[in-house]
């Protein structure tokens, strides 16, 4: 009987945990077009820099961006007007300024 009493109990908070709201939520932007410092911008300022964003780079030569503003963001992940949380995954494929997407 104890076990099932134990079983119960971790159910039940299971249950309350699920339906704790994860925290607040904002709307994904539309950057697809602006430059990677402007996309990141655009996405962590209004969240407070709660939402992790990734980048990559879509020449398939896996170069490393570090001046932000040379490269463009050609897709993003989620689309634009999706929500988004703290515990999102923001990821923007980009290219170098002079490409083409």
């Amino acid at each position: 009987m104890p076990r099932r009493r134990i079983a119960l109990a971790l159910l039940a908070v299971a249950g309350i945990a699920g339906c704790a709201s994860s925290g607040p939520t904002w709307t994904m932007p539309d950057v697809v077009g602006q430059n990677l410092q402007a996309a990141q911008d655009a996405v962590q300022q209004p969240t407070g820099f709660e939402v992790r964003v990734t980048t990559r780079d879509l020449s398939g030569a896996d170069r490393t961006q570090v001046e932000d503003v040379e490269w463009r963001v050609c897709t993003q992940t989620p689309e634009p007007g999706a929500e988004i949380t703290r515990e999102s995954m923001v990821d923007l494929g980009v290219v170098r300024q002079a490409e083409d997407c």
